[in-house]
């Protein structure tokens, strides 16, 4: 295809159809991902509604090979290895961005190909130097010119390409950021060209004169100056560490490069693309200006109340003039003009409420009734802050500036964006949540807990919340939200499952912080909601596994935390795709700065808990271990049930244990104690449903084989039965083996021994469970003998 030129001063001919070839295939490619979102939305609302006629899950667990595949290997993965979310850095200090998925990566390196290959079809190669120097410059001039309106349009709050296709804004600005390069790199090649051709005509001091004197070529390298400086003025490491003085370059470095860009394109046809490109622009900031508007003003304006809580956290109600609707997993921009004008940082927003307005506000006569039932309503949009540099900075200095730390100030949001993806039709949810990253899943708790009530609108039939915090003090940061969700109705009659769990990372914590706080919600919630604290960082391959045991429906795994924390939640996803839906949602996170750590620790599976999963047995206290607490049941392990058989007691029958006075976290022993190598072995280990607190439920004590010679109570465990049932109470217990449990004769019966030992053992292990099971929920009453092999012949 060559290249047909409109020229200077001849009017403005049509465009070639050929030369908008790049804008059709662009709109091809929205046309291709708007049927896949089309698709992805109608099986999610198939889903749902099946689920809601016939309470049938099953069939919706499943996952084709290929699907599963593509989602490990493609729409999941790491452009390398598992490095995704966890930024990289220079020297510990610089961050240098973030490694692509290879979805995105391909779109990307599709984008690239596509202006390459258009800029070689547009140059006709047969002609000689001169004329193909000509040609060079007006291909990648015309190229830079048709990237402009999928730059503006990526870049916007508003770009109605979100909704539409299903893609969030960090995706659509990863590609804006690359078009903008590609953009620049064209507009340096354009100039290059045309530097390359003056100069077989004329000297470079005359090709110098000629740049700066005509106002054609001046115009074209002003555009070309900014489109350069704003690509290293961009780029990552200046980005973090200067935000705000970037912001505002970047605009006012734009608004000089397409205004130069006008008046160079003065009588060219491109200058129409140039004109859709400022107007997609001005419509996305007269949208912006409109919603800004509506939403903060009214008979009220918007509030802000910011409240300073433990390390450098801020919580933030913001009264809203107008009340909007609002769904779990979006977030707004705030601004607040006495702190940066021209500036708005977007937050999560956690919950939502409605209260009274003040009572100093001024009301009108037709008040009265208002007045009557409490005043009028405000919505209130409530999120959390952490305080790292600019404007997160200055407003926690300026809140605990004033008396008792909390500040009110006028304020503006602008929203609401995100919350593109729905969990209603999914019948396991899964939320993780690492530091201030707990407000994305907050909202989502607190929409699971209304439809619990309504279970007609969704297909959420189990949830776990895990969040992964330093200190134990950062439990704070929800607490006034926290007990309006334990209280609400459904959380006190319903027998879906929901159970949270926290896991701190920081080894010098103590619960004593946070047991003197105030009301502390994680020690008051319902007794079908276990809360359980830890200590290390959480297991997620471990978690993900279980949990697709137990697994109800289709699982969604959502995600808000550093990035690290991310990556590992998101290999931990990838590896278990195949046999069952499992599907990430991974919300963005604020990076923190380069100095922070986000230092989750080594991996433990050992969980200290010091909520009612605690059980006191008289003569010991015994918590859950490491196991499967995510699942939906905990695992109380090697608890002693006799003392131990040695000395005088070595053939004799099993007494009762002594008082313990540690707590029992199952550490004590190898957790495979077996009676054939140690006589320190009379323990025994329990499974009990997480939301059994209340309740008796059937037991089921289970005697191992082996000949009485082998075997031990690790030889078999409940996960399979618990998949299917968790209404019970599952025992195994050791009893002595080889000649310590199974020794007769004369001589020992004369020196005061006993035969057969081992059956006293068994019988003394059953007198356990039926006085102490009650503690785990058991009943004594309803107790089930179940064996293999020797076991069964007890």
């Amino acid at each position: 295809m060559g290249v047909e030129l409109a020229g200077l001063g001849n009017g403005e001919p049509s465009m070639n159809p050929a030369l908008a070839t790049p804008l059709y295939v662009l709109a091809g490619v929205v046309g291709v991902f708007f049927v896949c979102r089309m698709g992805i939305l109608i099986r999610h609302r198939r889903r749902l509604r099946g689920i809601l006629r016939n309470e049938d899950q099953l069939k919706y667990t499943k996952i084709s090979e290929c699907h599963a595949k593509f989602k490990r290997h493609v729409l999941y993965a790491p452009l390398f290895s598992t490095r995704h979310n966890r930024e990289l850095q220079l020297m510990g200090r610089l961050h240098m961005g973030t490694i692509p998925l290879r979805f995105e990566a391909g779109v990307l390196l599709g984008y690239i190909a596509l202006n390459i290959v258009f800029f070689f079809c547009l140059i006709d190669w047969p002609a000689d130097f001169q004329e193909k120097m000509f040609q060079f410059k007006y291909a990648a001039g015309h190229l830079a010119v048709m990237n402009s309106p999928a730059l503006v349009l990526t870049a916007g709050r508003n770009n109605p390409l979100i909704p539409l296709l299903g893609i969030s804004f960090d995706a659509f600005n990863l590609l804006h950021r690359w078009i903008g390069r590609i953009m620049a790199v064209e507009a340096v090649v354009h100039m290059a060209c045309v530097v390359a051709g003056k100069a077989r005509l004329m000297s470079m001091d005359e090709i110098t004169h000629m740049m700066w004197n005509e106002t054609f070529f001046i115009y074209g390298l002003v555009a070309l100056i900014g489109f350069v400086l704003i690509f290293f003025q961009a780029m990552s490491a200046l980005r973090h560490a200067w935000y705000e003085t970037f912001l505002h370059l970047h605009i006012l470095l734009a608004v000089m490069s397409f205004v130069a860009l006008w008046y160079h394109l003065k009588n060219l046809v491109q200058q129409r693309v140039l004109l859709g490109t400022v107007i997609l622009w001005g419509l996305e900031r007269a949208a912006r200006a409109a919603c800004l508007l509506w939403r903060n003003c009214g008979k009220q304006f918007t509030t802000a109340t910011v409240e300073v809580l433990p390390a450098d956290v801020a919580r933030v109600d913001v009264a809203m003039a107008r009340t909007w609707k609002f769904k779990a997993g979006q977030y707004l921009y705030l601004y607040i003009p006495s702190l940066g004008l021209w500036t708005s940082h977007p937050f999560s927003v956690a919950w939502t409420s409605t209260d009274r307005a003040d009572v100093n506000e001024k009301r009108s006569s037709g008040d009265s009734l208002n007045t009557l039932i409490g005043g009028p309503q405000r919505h209130k949009m409530s999120f959390l802050i952490k305080g790292r540099d600019g404007f997160t900075k200055k407003l926690l200095k300026k809140a605990r500036k004033t008396t008792g730390g909390s500040l009110k100030l006028t304020a503006l949001a602008e929203g609401p964006f995100g919350g593109l993806h729905s969990l209603s039709s999914y019948g396991t949810v899964l939320l993780i949540a690492g530091g201030i990253g707990i407000t994305h899943p907050i909202s989502y708790l607190h929409e699971f807990v209304n439809a619990f009530f309504t279970p007609k609108h969704s297909a959420v039939r189990q949830v776990s919340l895990i969040w992964v915090v330093r200190s134990i003090d950062h439990l704070t940061w929800i607490q006034s939200w926290m007990p309006t969700l334990m209280s609400h109705p459904s959380l006190q009659t319903s027998t879906i499952p929901l159970s949270i769990h926290i896991y701190i990372t920081a080894p010098q914590s103590t619960t004593d912080e946070y047991v003197t706080s105030p009301n502390p919600w994680a020690h008051h919630a319902p007794p079908n909601v276990p809360v359980t604290i830890n200590w290390g960082k959480p297991d997620f391959t471990y978690i993900l596994e279980n949990a697709k045991m137990c697994q109800v429906g289709a699982m969604a795994v959502s995600v808000c935390g550093p990035g690290a924390m991310g990556d590992d939640v998101r290999r931990a996803v990838r590896e278990r795709q195949g046999g069952t839906v499992v599907d990430l949602q991974h919300a963005a996170y604020p990076i923190p700065p380069p100095t922070s750590s986000s230092g989750l620790g080594p991996p433990i599976r050992i969980e200290v808990l010091t909520t009612n999963t605690v059980r006191t047995l008289g003569y010991t206290t015994v918590i859950p271990t490491a196991g499967n607490s995510s699942l939906g049941y905990y695992k109380y392990q090697n608890i002693r049930f006799a003392t131990v058989p040695t000395g005088d007691l070595r053939f004799a029958k099993p007494q009762w244990p002594p008082v313990e006075e540690a707590i029992n976290d199952g550490t004590l022993v190898d957790a495979d104690v077996n009676c054939a190598s140690t006589e320190d072995c009379l323990y025994l280990d329990i499974w009990a449903p997480a939301n059994a607190h209340g309740k008796k439920l059937p037991v089921m004590v289970w005697s191992y084989g082996g000949g009485f010679t082998s075997g031990s109570k690790s030889d078999n465990t409940p996960e399979g039965l618990f998949a299917l049932n968790k209404e019970f109470i599952f025992v195994a217990y050791n009893y002595r083996l080889g000649i310590t449990g199974n020794a007769n004769g004369p001589r020992l019966l004369h020196e005061g021994g006993t035969s057969n030992v081992a059956l006293y053992d068994a019988q003394h292990a059953f007198q356990w469970v039926r006085k102490y099971i009650a503690a785990f929920a058991g009943d004594p009453n309803r107790i089930t003998a179940v064996g293999f092999s020797a076991g069964a012949s007890k």
